[in-house]
C-alpha cells in the first residue's frame, strides 16, 4: 500500500560481500533487502504511457490541467479525458505534418526529435503527452542557451520540428538559416491570438528556407480529421533528452528513458505523506521551468493520482507567481530553495507586524512545535496555535490547503526549513537528486525528528556508495564520506551521443559518478557537504571546493547576505568572495559599527556601487562581520577557506525584467549568472567579474 510507511523505509543496510579498500560498502534502503530494487509501483505500468492512460481510466471526469490568462480572474480547467483527446489529436497532427513532409522528399520514416521552446504554457505539456503516446523523444531548449550550444543541440538530434513560443520564433528561425540547418521542416507556434504579431520578415525568411509556420491549433485540427494509431514506447524507450547547460563547457544530453522515468515517479510514491481524504482533488501550481527535469517528474506523479495542474499565468514573475498561489491555494508544492526562502520571508514580514499578544503568543507556538517536531509529531492540531494562528499565516499566503512542500536542487536552510513547517504546520520535505537520475534518489521522510540539514535517505529505487577522495580528506573510514555513486534504474543511461561523456561519467559496474561529495550520519541519512568537481589548488597546495565555502559563509551570514560567489586559483595564495546583500539588513550592521563614516550611507543600490565598493573600510567591516559569524558556524573551515576580501554586487532587476529597489536579486538566469537549476554558472562568473577579483587581489588580504 503506497506510500509505504515511513518507519519501513527510514534506513538504510549494508549489502553483504560489498564491503572495500577504498571506500564504503553499497548501500540500500532498509525496504529492499527482501525485494531487491523497485522499478514501479505495479507490474503493468512501466512507462509514461501507462501511467496516465491508467490515470485518464481511474480519473475521467477530474480536473488534469488548469490555464489562465493576467487578465483573467478564474481558471479555464480541462479533465483528463479532454486532456487525453487533445494530446491524440496533436500527436496525430504531428505525425501527419512529418509523415507528408518525409512522402514528398522520399525518405522513409524515421523516429524523431521534436524541440520545445517555450515557457510553461498548456501547449508544452499536451505536447510532452503527445510524444509519449507516439513514441517521439523530446529536448527541451532554454532561454539561457547561446545560439551556439541550440545549433549543437538540433544537430546532433536531427531535430525536424520545434515547439516554440511566439517570442522564440525569430530566433529560431535565425538560427536555422545563419547555420544552414535544414534538419527542422517545422515550427510548430504555441498561441495563434499571437501569431499576426510576428514579423513578416521572419514568415518569409522561414519560406525561403523551407521552413513550415503553424500554429498549434493548426496541428490539433489536422490530427482531429486523421486520427492515427499510439505507438506506444517501452520500458528502454527514450522519454526525453535534457541538455544540462552547466556550469562549464558544452551542454551534455542526458539520456533518459521510460523506465528511468517511472522508477523515480515510483520513488516519489513511497517518500510523499499519505492523502488527506478530507480533499476532494489536489492542486499544485507548475512554476519550476519545465526543462527542469524535477518539474516534469512532479506533473506526471500529479496525473498518475488525478491530482489538477495550474499554469502559471505569467511563467518566470515570482510576484506572479505568488499572486497565482493565493488564488489556486495548492495542496502542496515541489520547489527550489530560492521560491520558499521568499515565502519564509514573507512570514517573517508579517510577523514582524504582530502586535504584542501575538508576538507571545508565536514564541509559545514555536515552543509547542519545537516540543512536538522532537516526538516525531510534524504536523499538528492545537485549537489555538493551529486552528488560529498558523492557519491565520497560511490564509494570508493563499497556502490555507497545503499538505506538503519538498525542495530540492540545493540545499536549503535548516532554519527556514523548520520556521515553514512550524508555521504552515505542515511537512516540508528535502531531497537530493540530479536531471541524470531523473529526480531525487535521496529524501528526508515525514515524521523524522532529525535537524533538517541532511537529504534523508536513499530511496527503494537507488543503492548508493561512497568513494574515497583522499586528496580532499574525505575517506570512509576517516569520516564516512567520499564522492557520492549511483545505481538502479532510475539512473541515465547516458549522454545521447557522447561515448566519451559517458564513460568519464561512470566508474566500472555501471555506478554513476555524481561528483558531489556526501557523508552518511550513523542512521544512513546522506547529507551532501562539498564538491569533487570545482576544486581548485591554492598557490600554497591547499585544496578548496569554493561551494562548501560559499554554503558555509551563506548559512552564518543570511541574515544579511543572499548569494556568495567565491574565488581562487593556484597563482594565488587567499581566497576572495563576490556578495549579494540583502540592503536593510547590512544597512542596519553598518549603522551599529563604530565607524562614523557609515551613518551617511542612507541606500545601497546599483547606483552608488561603485562608490561602495571604492570603500575599503566599508568592505572590511563586512568582511569582519561575515568571517566572525562563519567563526562560530556549526561547519568550521580552516584558515585557508577564509574569504580575505569581498567585493559587492547589485542587482534591481527580476527575471522578468521589472526593476525593484526594494530588492537585490543579485545573480539570476536573466542576467546569465545562474543556469536553470539555479546554481552559480562559474565560468561566466568568473569572466563578468574579472576586474573585481584583480582588484581585490591588488588590494590584498582585508584580514591582516
Amino acid at each position: 500500500m503506497l506510500p509505504l510507511n515511513p518507519e519501513s523505509i527510514a534506513g538504510c543496510f549494508a549489502v553483504p560481500n560489498t564491503a572495500r579498500a577504498d571506500g564504503s560498502p553499497v548501500f540500500r534502503n532498509k525496504f529492499s533487502r527482501s525485494m531487491g530494487l523497485a522499478t514501479s509501483i505495479h507490474p503493468k505500468i512501466t512507462t509514461l504511457y501507462d501511467f496516465f492512460n491508467s490515470a485518464i481510466a481511474l480519473f475521467p471526469s477530474n480536473h488534469c490541467l488548469a490555464v489562465r490568462s493576467p487578465q483573467e480572474q478564474t481558471y479555464r480547467l480541462k479533465t483528463f479525458l479532454e486532456v487525453g483527446r487533445i494530446r491524440d489529436w496533436f500527436g496525430s497532427g504531428l505525425e501527419c505534418l512529418l509523415d507528408t513532409d518525409l512522402a514528398e522528399s522520399g525518405l522513409i520514416r524515421t523516429p524523431f526529435v521534436l524541440a520545445i521552446y517555450a515557457p510553461n504554457c498548456f501547449e508544452w505539456i499536451i505536447a510532452d503527452l503527445s510524444c509519449i503516446a507516439y513514441s517521439i523523444p523530446t529536448t527541451p531548449l532554454y532561454d539561457t542557451l547561446d545560439p551556439e550550444s541550440i545549433v549543437f543541440i538540433l544537430e546532433l538530434t536531427k531535430t525536424r520540428a520545434v515547439l516554440v513560443s511566439p517570442a522564440q520564433v525569430t530566433c529560431i528561425v535565425d538560427i536555422l538559416r545563419n547555420n544552414h540547418l535544414n534538419g527542422v521542416k517545422v515550427i510548430i507556434i504555441t498561441e495563434i491570438e499571437l501569431l499576426l504579431l510576428i514579423d513578416p520578415k521572419t514568415r518569409e525568411r522561414a519560406k525561403k528556407w523551407g521552413v513550415r509556420l503553424i500554429t498549434f491549433a493548426e496541428v490539433t485540427a489536422i490530427g482531429a480529421r486523421k486520427p492515427a494509431a499510439h505507438i506506444p514506447p517501452t520500458a528502454a524507450s527514450i522519454h526525453t533528452i535534457s541538455f544540462t547547460s552547466g556550469t562549464l563547457g558544452r551542454p551534455k544530453g542526458v539520456e533518459l528513458t521510460h523506465g528511468n522515468a517511472v522508477a523515480g515517479i515510483t520513488s516519489l510514491y513511497t517518500v510523499t505523506p499519505k492523502p488527506d481524504t478530507r480533499i476532494r482533488q489536489y492542486r499544485s501550481l507548475c512554476y519550476l521551468p519545465l526543462a527542469h527535469i524535477i518539474q516534469r517528474q512532479v506533473i506526471h506523479f500529479e496525473f498518475s493520482f488525478g491530482g489538477t495542474v495550474y499554469l502559471p499565468s505569467v511563467p518566470n514573475d515570482s510576484k506572479q507567481i505568488l499572486q497565482d498561489i493565493s488564488l489556486i491555494k495548492p495542496t502542496h508544492m515541489a520547489g527550489v530553495p530560492r521560491i520558499f526562502n521568499r515565502i519564509e520571508a514573507g512570514i517573517s514580514t508579517k510577523l514582524e507586524s504582530l502586535n504584542i499578544a501575538l508576538k507571545v503568543l508565536h514564541k509559545r507556538c514555536i515552543a509547542y512545535k519545537e516540543q512536538k517536531f522532537s516526538s516525531g509529531n510534524h504536523v499538528t492540531n492545537h485549537w489555538l496555535y493551529d486552528r488560529r494562528f498558523t492557519q491565520r499565516i497560511k490564509a494570508e499566503l493563499g497556502l490555507d490547503n497545503i499538505q506538503l512542500l519538498a525542495t530540492g536542487s540545493a540545499p536549503m536552510l535548516p532554519d527556514a526549513i523548520q520556521k515553514l513547517r512550524y508555521l504552515l504546520n505542515t511537512e516540508v520535505l528535502q531531497g537530493y537528486g540530479l536531471t541524470e537520475s531523473y529526480g531525487p534518489v535521496t529524501a528526508l521522510l515525514p515524521g523524522d525528528n532529525s535537524y533538517p540539514e541532511s537529504s534523508g535517505f536513499v530511496t527503494i529505487t537507488t543503492e548508493i556508495k561512497l568513494q574515497d577522495v583522499p586528496e580532499m580528506e574525505y575517506t570512509w573510514k576517516k569520516n564516512q564520506s567520499g564522492e557520492l555513486y549511483l545505481r538502479g534504474p532510475q539512473i541515465m543511461r547516458g549522454y545521447y551521443k557522447d561515448p566519451e561523456k559517458t564513460q568519464e561519467a561512470f566508474a566500472e559496474d555501471g555506478w554513476f559518478k555524481t561528483g558531489d561529495i556526501a557523508n552518511m550520519d550513523a542512521n544512513g541519512r546522506v547529507k551532501i557537504i562539498d564538491r569533487a568537481k570545482n576544486i581548485f589548488k591554492l598557490s600554497d597546495g591547499e585544496y578548496i571546493s569554493p561551494e562548501k565555502v560559499e554554503n558555509v559563509y551563506l548559512q552564518a551570514n543570511s541574515q544579511f547576505t543572499s548569494q556568495t560567489y567565491v574565488y581562487g586559483d593556484s597563482l594565488r595564495s587567499f581566497l576572495v568572495a563576490i556578495i549579494v546583500l540583502k540592503e536593510n539588513a547590512c544597512l542596519e550592521l553598518l549603522q551599529s559599527s563604530l565607524s562614523k563614516k557609515f551613518p551617511a550611507i542612507r541606500f545601497m543600490d546599483e547606483t552608488n556601487l561603485m562608490e561602495l565598493n571604492a570603500n575599503i573600510e566599508l568592505r572590511k567591516v563586512i568582511l569582519l562581520h561575515m568571517n566572525k559569524n562563519v567563526a562560530g558556524a556549526a561547519t568550521a573551515l580552516n584558515e585557508m577557506e577564509r574569504v580575505r576580501n569581498v567585493w559587492l554586487f547589485f542587482n534591481h532587476t527580476s527575471e522578468t525584467g521589472e526593476r525593484n529597489t526594494g530588492e537585490n536579486f543579485g545573480f539570476t538566469i536573466g542576467n546569465g549568472l545562474l543556469t536553470p537549476s539555479l546554481k552559480t554558472k562559474r565560468l561566466e562568473a568568473r569572466r563578468r567579474f574579472h576586474d573585481a577579483v584583480e582588484k581585490m587581489y591588488e588590494e590584498g588580504d582585508f584580514t591582516v
